[in-house]
């Protein structure tokens, strides 16, 4: 096998979409220095540009429900995570919320997605330990 498909067999790609830099920045922390090998992640900020990475098939996509509530012309989460459904509905797809209400969760796992992951101190570790398991 070539080197790309090497690489592409054993370093996992992961795209975070997160507008959350403190949270992006702890996450991708944690993750490069509890999986091995160091996995390769992007992130992205608004979810129609990792919709236009998609191509690059990522292994594992963490999406924040609460998406771009700074930028009030973008799709949230649910919309982004329903469109990387339509464009292939294998991808591990992992739902990040800090909402409490149980209509987002339920909102969320209509799309099934394969994990929806509250978003609080455990989270990091918690979604480590997905991408271990699917991974292993």
């Amino acid at each position: 096998p070539t080197l790309q498909k090497f690489l592409r067999l054993t370093t996992p790609k992961i795209f975070i979409i997160d507008d959350d830099v403190l949270f992006v920045k702890i996450l991708i922390n944690h993750l490069s220095q509890n999986l091995s090998p160091v996995p390769i992640i992007r992130t992205f900020q608004v979810g129609e540009i990792a919709l236009d990475a998609l191509r690059e098939k990522p292994d594992f996509v963490l999406i924040d429900y609460q998406l771009n509530s700074k930028f009030f012309d973008a799709d949230n989460g649910l919309s982004i995570g329903k469109q990387i459904r339509k464009v292939d509905p294998r991808t591990t797809l992992i739902f990040i919320s800090g909402q409490q209400e149980i209509s987002v969760a339920v909102e969320c796992l209509k799309l099934k997605p394969s994990h929806y992951i509250v978003k609080d101190n455990s989270c990091p570790k918690n979604i480590l330990e997905i991408i271990r398991k699917s991974s292993g």
